[in-house]
């Protein structure tokens, strides 16, 4: 399951440099064929059996964190997967470079026009790469994500050759609604103020990528896929939490939420 690394890590720069930046509903962008063709075929070949993953929340995601969980692998895939953590972190770093001219979007409504000095006085970090699946009665209604995240990614990790847009991730325009971390919202609430926007469909190794901004509303709807599982590897940049603290207050330090 080995591979090559600085083979691999110039065709996801390729991939993530050529993708184009969309403003609306808010920054983001979609790259296609990230990782290359052996490499996603290993990926899906070393996903660790299902048993394995354990729910995190009440959306019914299951979830192993490589950072906490690698040792729970079984031996012959752990190689893979520590070799893949300096993929998504390389990625990471990519999608900070890419996108940091539109971090303002996140920024400026929390800290001022200032936010660019602030952010060079910030340490950011990688979050330890996670991998998820859902399946059954799946649903995330829309939300932003913990305030101390930058960056999010999700690389789409399916194991058919077809778009599947029932399994996608919706991005919604907002009406004026803004929130500066993860709050729980009544839906009804959350119907009168969002329109759905822009559907990015479920489709193998496609990573969605945004700033995680006050009006970065995504989510996914209710749905029944039986057995089918969706599966994503998630990764993020993300502000330390002394740089919260500082920025925002010690209201914003607290662990985010799974999402």
């Amino acid at each position: 399951m080995s591979f090559d690394v600085p083979a691999a890590l110039a065709h996801v720069r390729a991939a993530i440099n050529g993708a184009d930046i969309r403003t609306e509903p808010f920054p983001h962008v979609v790259a296609l064929d990230v990782l290359p063709g052996e490499v996603y075929r290993s990926l899906l070949a070393s996903w660790p059996p299902a048993e394995l993953l354990v729910f995190t929340n009440s959306n019914r995601r299951r979830q192993l964190t490589l950072e906490v969980d690698l040792e729970k692998f079984p031996p012959e895939i752990r190689e893979f997967w520590r070799t893949m953590s300096v993929v998504t972190e390389a990625a990471t770093r990519l999608l900070v470079a890419r996108l940091r001219p539109h971090f303002g979007v996140k920024l400026a409504p929390l800290i001022g026009d200032d936010w660019s000095a602030e952010l060079d006085r910030c340490e950011l970090v990688s979050r330890s790469t996670a991998l998820a699946s859902y399946n059954g009665q799946i649903e995330l209604p829309p939300h932003v994500d913990h305030v101390r995240i930058l960056t999010n990614a999700f690389l789409y990790c399916s194991e058919l050759d077809r778009v599947e847009p029932e399994l996608g991730t919706w991005l919604y325009r907002s009406l004026g609604l803004a929130l500066p971390t993860n709050i729980q919202l009544r839906r009804q609430h959350l119907d009168m103020c969002l329109r759905r926007h822009t559907l990015v469909p479920y489709q193998a190794n496609s990573c969605l990528a945004y700033v995680n901004g006050p009006t970065s509303f995504h989510g996914v709807e209710p749905a029944d896929i039986g057995a089918r599982e969706r599966r994503l590897l998630l990764f993020s940049s993300r502000l330390k939490i002394k740089d919260v603290s500082r920025l925002l207050g010690e209201a914003f330090v607290a662990p985010p939420r799974p999402e």
